[in-house]
């Protein structure tokens, strides 16, 4: 399967982002199954049904501020 979808079709993340999706005892009893797994990831209210996954952060708001911080510190000079 190459992942391209055919024409007309769209990925839902529902589907593709979740542990679980379908009705709330359902996300409920995997979520219980799990146990540790599962840390941090909340049973979500969808139009159709609920859905067991986390919220997602911006990649850059962990590493854009932080990146200029080493520039000039490496003083350590390998041939004297």
């Amino acid at each position: 399967m190459s992942g391209i979808l055919p024409i007309g079709v769209t990925r839902e993340a529902c589907w593709t982002q979740s542990i679980a999706t379908g009705s709330r005892s359902f996300v409920e009893a995997v979520k219980r199954q799990m146990r540790s797994f599962v840390i941090g990831r909340r049973v979500r209210k969808k139009a159709e049904g609920f859905e067991l996954r986390e919220s997602q952060l911006p990649y850059k708001a962990f590493f854009d501020t932080g990146k200029n911080d080493i520039e000039g510190k490496n003083l350590w000079f390998w041939n004297e």
